[in-house]
C-alpha cells in the first residue's frame, strides 16, 4: 500500500556525466545477499581500522561519477564525511541482477583503475 503523504525522491546515480534512475526499492534476496556481505564485513573488520558499509551510503568520485554501491570498505576515514563517501572506497560490491548487469559491469570495468 503506497502512503501517498510520503514519498522518497528516487535514487540516482551518476555515472560518466550521465544520470541513471535507480530501482526505488531492491527485492528480498537482493538485501538478503547485501546483509549477508556487509555482515561477513563488519565481522572481519572488527578492531581494525577499515570501515564496513551497507547499501545506501553515496560515493561521489568526482562531479560526473556518483555511485550508491551494495556493499563497500573505506580504509581512509579521511574521505567519510557524515553525507557520503568523497572519494574512492578501497573495495565495492555491487550485487547484479539481470536488470543492471549490463550499465554495473561497465562501470565497474570502467573504474577499476
Amino acid at each position: 500500500m503506497d502512503n501517498l503523504a510520503y514519498q522518497e525522491p528516487p535514487r540516482v546515480e551518476r555515472i560518466e556525466g550521465r544520470t541513471y534512475l535507480m530501482s526505488p526499492r531492491p527485492k528480498i534476496g537482493h538485501n538478503r545477499v547485501c546483509t549477508n556481505i556487509a555482515s561477513i564485513f563488519a565481522n572481519y573488520l572488527m578492531g581494525k581500522p577499515c570501515v564496513p558499509f551497507a547499501d545506501g551510503t553515496d560515493v561521489y568520485l568526482d562531479d560526473e561519477n556518483h555511485y550508491i554501491p551494495d556493499a563497500m570498505i573505506v580504509c581512509d576515514r579521511s574521505i567519510i564525511h557524515d553525507d557520503a563517501i568523497y572519494g574512492a572506497p578501497d573495495l565495492v560490491v555491487e550485487v547484479l541482477s539481470p536488470s543492471t548487469t549490463h550499465v554495473e559491469s561497465v562501470v565497474l570495468i570502467r573504474h577499476k583503475k
